[in-house]
């Protein structure tokens, strides 16, 4: 996202960070300070559908960096309880327990993936976008 605002050209510098800083998890207070617009103009803001759908895209994209880095985190745990699972010097515990956790995440994991497809093809023939 631009910083400029280009992505939300209806909103000024100050409403983008205000934007931003809502998005961010600042209070009201803190976006005002943040964004130097007055309470009011940020209550009044917080009223208008443009500035909800901003704050609602930035957030958007910060969960989809976090949830990026979590992925990322998941394969270094998966790689951790892998090499427990495999390691015939570790307790059979550990090894029961690593594999344990790998098989019911990637249950779990299968499972999502096979709803979103479903979700997916529902929308499809519903013609949903």
């Amino acid at each position: 996202m631009a910083a400029n605002g280009e992505v939300f050209p209806e909103l000024t510098p100050a409403q983008l960070n205000a934007a931003i800083a809502l998005a961010s998890g600042a209070t009201h207070d803190e976006a005002v300070e943040a964004s130097g617009i007055s309470s009011r103009t940020l209550s009044r803001l917080k009223n208008e559908d443009g500035f909800r759908l901003a704050v609602r895209l930035i957030l958007r994209e910060r969960y989809g960096a976090s949830v990026a880095a979590m992925v990322a985190a998941m394969q270094a745990a998966t790689a951790t309880l892998l090499a427990i699972a495999t390691d015939q010097n570790a307790p059979a515990t550990a090894r029961v327990s690593a594999s344990r956790a790998i098989l019911e995440a990637g249950l779990k994991a299968y499972g999502q993936m096979e709803l979103e497809q479903r979700v997916e093809a529902l929308e499809a023939v519903l013609n949903v976008k």
